[in-house]
């Protein structure tokens, strides 16, 4: 056989073993046996396995285990960071009014939706108090932030999830910073 076969091969071979011993590395966080792959060769054997690793590589898993498809179940770290800019796009004046007043349902309900233990309720608030001139920095005036502006809302959220994770004694009692 000439060199450049020779080479063709080791390479081949090289990128074939890459492909097995990268994928299973993604199995450790429990997410084995969902993607793409495991709707092809559902058996476990090395050719298999081979298969399942080389499928999910060119279609990886990232989507599937976010979005909970292909037999993945969704990881709660997504799920619980979903609901806190969830809640902020849908009760962003509210959340405000809160917010500035250091109290209220809606405050209440955001720390439900991003996991906290009601104890630590009052250092929520007062925290976000506290930081209300930070946090709302870019508005002229009440209600400028609309919950249809996206992005607006994310980094409103980016800026309250700053602001809470600074303080470890809430970071620690909240589900959503956990992870």
């Amino acid at each position: 056989m000439s060199k450049l076969v020779v080479s063709s091969l080791k390479v081949a071979i090289l990128a074939l073993g890459s492909l097995v011993f990268s994928s299973t590395s993604y199995a450790a966080d429990g997410s084995n046996g969902c993607g793409v792959g495991w709707y092809i060769a559902k058996e476990n054997s090395l050719i298999s396995t081979t298969t399942r690793s080389v499928t999910n590589q060119i279609l990886p898993n990232t989507f599937s285990m976010t979005s909970g498809t292909s037999n993945c179940a969704k990881h709660s770290i997504v799920l619980n960071e979903k609901k806190g800019l969830h809640f902020v796009e849908s009760n962003v004046d509210a959340l405000e009014i809160n917010i500035a007043a250091g109290e209220g349902q809606f405050l209440e309900g955001f720390a439900g939706a991003l996991g906290c233990n009601p104890a630590v309720l009052p250092l929520f608030a007062s925290t976000l108090q506290a930081n209300y001139a930070e946090l709302f920095q870019n508005q002229s005036s009440l209600g400028a932030l609309e919950a249809q502006d996206s992005q607006s809302s994310q980094d409103l959220y980016l800026r309250i999830k700053g602001v809470l994770l600074s303080k470890g004694q809430i970071s620690q009692q909240c589900l959503s910073f956990s992870g």
